[in-house]
């Protein structure tokens, strides 16, 4: 079907090619395949070479942060009325990266997905504009909940690591 052949009114306006995201997911799955394999002998002179954690954790939480927010994205648009409150389904991801990477890490993706919820999941869709006020509440309490959660995994985590 040509795409001048749909009525503009309901063509979807999206400013982000969505074509991309599954190589820029394939992308960080292989750099962080990388960072896990175990490093090669070394020659006379030669140093070893180290992924830095920090970019283990970058590309880990934007992986997590993509997959997330892509199966949310086609949720909302495939079944509207399915998830009613979508920026809570980024709690279990950001408990994650806290418990893998620090707390630095898991605030850092708390507050991308209270990001990329507003632009993409809540109306109108594509701005950081948020209509509803019930919609703003969502997301303020998730940012708490969040940052709230993040620290109390890594003290549970100093803690383990103590005893």
């Amino acid at each position: 079907m040509n795409v001048r052949s749909v009525p503009k009114a309901d063509r979807a306006v999206c400013p982000i090619d969505v074509r991309f995201i599954p190589e820029s997911f394939l992308i960080l799955i292989m750099l962080w395949v990388l960072a896990k394999l175990p490093p090669r002998g070394k020659s006379v002179g030669e140093k070893e070479m180290e992924f830095p954690k920090w970019a283990t954790a970058t590309c880990v939480s934007l992986a997590l942060l993509i997959v997330v927010t892509a199966f949310l994205w086609w949720v909302r648009r495939a079944l509207p009325s399915a998830i009613l409150h979508p920026v809570f389904f980024y709690l279990l991801p950001t408990a994650l990266v806290a418990v893998l990477y620090g707390v630095a890490e898991g605030a850092l993706f708390a507050v991308a997905a209270f990001v990329c919820s507003a632009f993409l999941l809540y109306d109108p869709v594509y701005s950081f504009y948020v209509s509803s006020m019930h919609a703003l509440g969502e997301l303020f309490w998730f940012l708490i909940i969040a940052l709230l959660g993040v620290k109390c995994v890594s003290v549970l985590s100093r803690h383990s690591e103590k005893n």
